[in-house]
């Protein structure tokens, strides 16, 4: 059931990851780099952000990661990246 639930998600989420990659580096192709404030950097998603876009999408109420999510507190769970 979580299976069924979260590989969606994480596909969803790494669709929206590239697409950002791509936005980025048409950035960089049509720049000539002389007015760029700060460089431009791969988007991936930290720890936190994921664990609060579960939150986000899990849409239910006895989850403290969709209470966590609402309230605007991070979680932080380096594990995720291990």
């Amino acid at each position: 059931k979580f299976k069924d639930w979260m590989a969606p998600l994480i596909s969803k989420m790494h669709d929206e990851q590239d697409e950002k990659w791509m936005e980025q580096a048409k950035q960089l192709v049509n720049s000539d780099g002389a007015d760029e404030k700060e460089p431009i950097k791969p988007f991936s998603y930290t720890p936190s952000e994921f664990i609060a876009r579960m939150g986000k999408e899990i849409n239910n109420e006895d989850s403290v990661l969709y209470w966590a999510y609402k309230n605007d507190i991070p979680v932080f769970c380096p594990a995720l990246t291990d």
